[in-house]
């Protein structure tokens, strides 16, 4: 952010004015500060093109809020922070105003240190917004970004997919990628500006989009599950208004993009051919990997699948981590005896110690769902609770996390 920044406050009240401006000059020296009414705002905007708007809501609300969508409806303006200054807190003003795309908001009252925090970061909202701007005009001049939609084009996909991938990878961030297509007997009648469109209105802005080949998109969604990449398909075909699309989807775990495409390939293979609009693709990489995944479909309830991925997440998971944990703590936890054991009907992990006891329980009540019961019997133990997951989100890394986590709060309580 440059040393000097220009603001605006617009205001069609004199005492606001005295209020506020010197609290503005004292803070920020450096600023050149202006002062406008509302008729003569939108010129003074453009004439100035400030780095941010300060607008003084008082009783004119609606016409703040009009205001507001003036500036932010018109391209040359849309891109400068605003700050709402109100006369006192009104949940619904404040949120018709986020609804509008303020940056933040105050009160006339609010002390100088506050009005400094929330100016300096509509000020460096500004700077991020610009410099996104140059970035994403390059990348569209670069034919990287679709002109259109926005979205990533077909010819970069890959790089910007694989370094997505790479980056969550690092930083153990969860995420699932969807291909969604036209029905096989539908491409010809997707209007593929219109599902860009659905797409763009059914996703979040942190979502990564690229364009696919024939009428096709691929959509990396971070910090999803399974029924949330659902969730999200559901309301892309509520906004399309038609049900002429399928999707497949997969997790990203240990694997690169040409892999995941050959997958979400066959995902749709399948959702065609067995007329289901949804496939979730799971796949085991490697043996050493201790992460598995096997195709089974989200849309049909069916157990013998999920018994089936159940059974070996017992036998590539559950069972090695317990031994394995086992082996490690039996000389680290003082007088504790441990047992453990594996099977399909339940799988327990068991601390004695004295009077104390405590029990990581892990059972199967079918379809998806994996339940793991934590139970402390003794004085002063922890609070039992029971932690739920998919069947997919329990692997190695994390049974151990739990697991270790599990065998800290007995050791904690009983060591008191």
């Amino acid at each position: 952010m440059s040393s000097e920044s220009n603001i605006i406050l617009i205001t069609n009240n004199e005492e606001v004015i005295k209020i506020l401006k010197p609290k503005l000059i004292l803070l920020r020296e450096v600023d050149n500060l202006s002062t406008s009414n509302y008729s003569d705002a939108v010129e003074n905007i453009k004439r100035d093109m400030p780095d941010t708007i300060i607008i003084h809501g008082g009783e004119e609300k609606q016409e703040c809020i009009d205001l507001i969508k003036l500036i932010k409806n018109d391209i040359a303006t849309r891109h400068i922070s605003i700050l709402l200054v109100a006369e006192e807190y009104d949940r619904d003003f404040m949120l018709n105003a986020y609804d509008e795309n303020i940056i933040d908001f105050v009160t006339v009252k609010s002390d100088a240190a506050e009005i400094l925090m929330r100016t300096i970061w509509c000020l460096e909202n500004n700077v991020l917004r610009n410099s996104f701007r140059k970035q994403y005009n390059l990348l569209k001049k670069l034919d990287v970004v679709n002109r259109e939609t926005g979205f990533y084009t077909t010819e970069f996909c890959e790089k910007v997919f694989e370094n997505e991938i790479q980056f969550n990878e690092k930083n153990r961030i969860s995420a699932i990628i969807m291909e969604i297509s036209p029905k096989e007997e539908e491409k010809l009648k997707i209007n593929s500006r219109n599902l860009a469109n659905a797409i763009q209105e059914s996703v979040r802005v942190s979502d990564i989009i690229a364009h696919s080949v024939q009428n096709k998109f691929y959509i990396l969604l971070t910090k999803t599950h399974l029924q949330g990449a659902q969730r999200v398909f559901n309301k892309i075909k509520e906004n399309f208004g038609q049900d002429l699309l399928i999707a497949s989807a997969t997790n990203i775990f240990h694997k690169n993009f040409a892999i995941i495409k050959n997958e979400l390939l066959n995902g749709l293979i399948e959702a065609q051919n067995s007329k289901q609009d949804f496939i979730f693709v799971e796949s085991e990489p490697e043996e050493n990997q201790g992460d598995w995944m096997e195709k089974m479909t989200s849309t049909q309830k069916n157990f013998k699948l999920f018994k089936q991925a159940f059974n070996k997440k017992l036998e590539k998971v559950i069972t090695p981590v317990f031994f394995q944990t086992q082996k490690l703590y039996e000389d680290k936890l003082y007088k504790t005896q441990i047992e453990q054991d594996s099977n399909s009907a339940s799988s327990y992990f068991l601390l004695k110690k004295g009077s104390d006891e405590s029990e990581l329980k892990i059972t199967y009540p079918g379809f998806s769902k994996i339940n793991i019961d934590i139970i402390h019997n003794g004085l002063d133990t922890p609070e039992n609770k029971r932690i739920t997951l998919d069947i997919s989100e329990l692997d190695e890394s994390r049974l151990t996390q739990i697991l270790e986590e599990f065998i800290e709060e007995f050791k904690t309580s009983t060591e008191k």
